[in-house]
């Protein structure tokens, strides 16, 4: 995704606590997701051993192993490039057609790397029980943790009341062109009740010690591209003028960013903080079990930190800069790009007539390049209720609600067809952890990959699987992967 994930949200909630401190690595692994976890981290090793990076991309390679994994294990795969070089691999186990089907959704590329690495990023390297590399989370962690589950359904001849289909794509990172293509290609095919994807995790540690929030990713904030452009006569490096283009550029800028965004509530709210007060006692659990009645509270209580106030208001980021100037010449043409997410309700449209009178008495041009809204899910569905089932497997005292993700994925454009789309918050990961997304030595533990396997079967199995399959079906050999 394009930017940090759901599970930062979570963080949100260490406003009503001390801190933000998570281990995951003190969640030991169970001896039947051993087998999983070696599997699972030689798929991330070989994943990453492809370089996918958006742009280019050229995740033709990748999605080459997994159609051949998938063939390894006698499921068909197909495999599409949405133009050449990026790849992209689907794979459907049929049901009875008694519900209708369920897609798991990964994407195949990356963001650029850095420097900064203290690794290869590249080389899929297991250091400290992590294998390490870009988009070892982000999101070939997801892949491999999808891939493993869905051929284990295979291995286990689960028999299914839905279609399972499995689908990795190329450039969720870059413009979504792959899923775009594929939903354009196969509408059908793709034709599904519940779509389980990236853009969530699980927190140890949030409000009390041991204990786990898995925030699910019931809906993205919604985005817009801004481009702010100061124009001038280009002038000389030794005789500034308050009138050339950077000089009036950088003070709109500044102004922009100085405007408070109003904190606003979303429908996740209160269900996330109702299932937090089953756990909590005093004070903080009388205010959680009232989210209504302490609305205000709670959300000035979010917004002391920034993905607190991520989640609660509009946002603006500077993201590229540029004005081009020779040695000792002030350029004619200073521009800015700007990354606004979106609270529910708030069209980039509208948005840009707020910046346009923030930015009134500035002599800048101010153009919506590209966005869209906010795409929401209902949280009381059948997968929901699955998910709270299935996710603490075995974690005491842990907690399963919706969070609104600032990132964007690829889950809105399923959303728009009608489909409940989540991020699931298979992996429980660190503040270390997660701080790797989009950033230097992205990384994830060996044992977490074989935990999210075992819950994301359990999950497959739970929602997808005849009445007369145990929901608490269990792995039986797992045999080693390609």
């Amino acid at each position: 995704m394009n930017v940090v994930s759901a599970l930062a949200v979570l963080c949100l909630l260490g406003a009503l606590h001390a801190g933000c401190l998570t281990s995951a690595e003190s969640i030991k692994s169970e001896s039947s997701e051993t087998a999983a976890a070696s599997e699972a981290t030689r798929v991330v090793q070989s994943l990453i051993r492809i370089p996918t990076v958006t742009p280019p991309g050229n995740e033709l390679a990748a999605a080459e192993y997994l159609a051949a994994f998938l063939s390894n294990e006698g499921i068909e795969a197909t495999l599409v490039e949405s133009s050449p070089g990026r790849g992209n691999v689907m794979a459907r186990l049929r049901g009875d057609d008694s519900k209708r089907a369920i897609l798991l959704l990964c994407h195949l590329d990356v963001v650029p790397v850095e420097q900064g690495w203290s690794v290869d990023p590249f080389a899929g390297m297991i250091a400290h029980g992590s294998v390490y590399g870009r988009g070892a989370i982000d999101d070939k962690g997801m892949c491999a943790t999808n891939l493993i589950a869905f051929a284990e359904l295979k291995r286990q001849g689960v028999a299914l009341a839905r279609d399972v289909i499995f689908l990795a794509t190329a450039d969720e990172e870059g413009k979504s062109e792959g899923v775009r293509y594929m939903l354009e290609r196969y509408p059908e095919r793709l034709d599904v009740e519940y779509v389980l994807n990236e853009g969530a995790g699980g927190i140890e540690g949030l409000l009390k010690p041991g204990q786990v929030v898995f925030g699910v990713a019931a809906g993205d904030k919604g985005f817009a591209r801004i481009r702010v452009t100061a124009r001038s006569q280009p002038g000389h490096g030794g005789m500034p003028s308050a009138l050339q283009a950077p000089h009036v550029l950088i003070p709109a800028l500044a102004h922009l960013l100085e405007q408070k965004q109003p904190l606003v509530s979303n429908r996740y709210v209160e269900p996330m903080f109702k299932n937090l007060a089953e756990h909590e006692s005093g004070l903080r659990g009388f205010l959680m079990r009232h989210p209504k009645l302490f609305a205000s509270l709670l959300l000035r209580a979010t917004a002391t930190t920034p993905t607190g106030r991520a989640v609660v208001s509009n946002t603006i980021s500077i993201v590229e800069l540029k004005a081009n100037g020779a040695v000792a010449t002030v350029p004619a043409v200073a521009e800015a790009w700007l990354d606004a997410r979106l609270l529910p309700g708030v069209t980039p449209e509208a948005f840009i007539v707020e910046i346009e009178a923030h930015l009134r008495d500035f002599d800048v041009e101010i153009e919506l390049e590209h966005g869209w809204a906010a795409t929401l899910s209902p949280w009381d569905t059948e997968l929901s209720r699955a998910l709270e089932r299935q996710l603490p497997d075995g974690l005491a005292d842990s907690v399963v609600g919706p969070v609104l993700s600032p990132a964007w994925t690829d889950s809105r454009f399923f959303r728009d067809r009608g489909a409940v789309a989540y991020g699931v918050p298979v992996f429980v990961l660190s503040e270390q952890q997660l701080a790797g997304i989009h950033s230097h030595d992205e990384h994830i533990p060996i044992a977490e990959l074989g935990a999210g396997v075992r819950r994301m079967f359990r999950i497959l199995v739970d929602l997808a699987a005849s009445a007369s399959v145990s929901s608490t079906r269990s792995f039986e050999s797992l045999p080693q992967g390609m």
